[in-house]
């Protein structure tokens, strides 16, 4: 069976609601036939149920996507059982397609989306073999958009194993709104990921006020390494998104 999957930060979220619907539908797959005599098909989104009694079926739950204004869905998967797409704004039609020229869709302008699908996906109750794609998207397009760029990471002071308290760690953000107006960025702990780490990094300021162009921001460092490894940093952006930056050389 395939996965639809979003290729962008969404797949953070996304991730963690087709989680909580993996262990039961690999369990009704595996043995609904034994025990039960039929197929049970299952609600997609955090919800699960069964067509007939317990819920509506994985293509009747929207998924909920948020994007910055000028951005694309970013879809991995099967697109060619799309046999039509359209985009609703304010309940005009904005958008018509088919297959995956879905992906080139410019979301121009913030406001709420509904992305409808059309799947000519046959569903074969005997196998688990279930449509790759939600019949629709909502999409919330922010009028703020946030590029962390990486290229341009500098650290106070070597990084290397043992206790790394105190380092500071700046990067440059590319800052943008719909209407030119300064942002309000309220920044979170950044997290880590890395064999025998134990490593975040704490914004120097935790609320700013950023104007269209390119900010520099400051975290300290906090924690250790303790073991030759590659650590990975995940910053979140002013609409929620994880933003990966990964250190290309090992620490020792």
């Amino acid at each position: 069976m395939k996965n639809f999957v979003l290729k962008s930060s969404d797949k953070w979220s996304v991730k963690k609601a087709f989680s909580n619907l993996l262990l039961p539908f690999v369990i009704l797959c595996v043995g609904n036939t034994g025990l039960l005599g039929k197929t049970i098909e299952l609600a997609s989104h955090s919800e699960v149920g069964s067509k007939e009694n317990v819920g509506p079926n994985p293509e009747n739950q929207p998924l909920q996507v948020t994007l910055a204004y000028g951005d694309h869905l970013t879809l991995e998967g099967p697109l060619e059982n799309i046999s039509s797409w359209t985009i609703l704004h304010s309940g005009q039609t904005v958008g018509q397609g088919i297959g995956n020229s879905l992906l080139n869709f410019v979301f121009a302008q913030p406001g709420e989306y509904s992305v409808q699908i059309q799947d000519n996906h046959v569903h074969n109750a005997q196998s688990c073999d279930h449509s790759n794609l939600p019949s629709e998207i909502l999409v919330t397009v922010t009028g703020k958009k946030m590029v962390f760029d990486f290229t341009q990471v500098t650290f106070s002071a070597p990084i290397s194993n043992g206790n790394l308290n105190g380092i500071v760690l700046s990067v440059p953000v590319i800052v943008d709104s719909y209407d030119g107006s300064p942002i309000l960025f309220q920044q979170g702990t950044v997290y880590t990921a890395g064999v025998g780490t134990n490593l975040t990094a704490i914004p120097v300021q935790n609320v700013m006020s950023l104007n269209p162009g390119t900010v520099v921001l400051n975290y300290t460092l906090s924690g250790s390494v303790s073991r030759p490894t590659y650590i990975m940093f995940d910053f979140i952006d002013v609409n929620g998104k994880v933003q990966s930056f990964g250190l290309q050389q090992q620490i020792h």
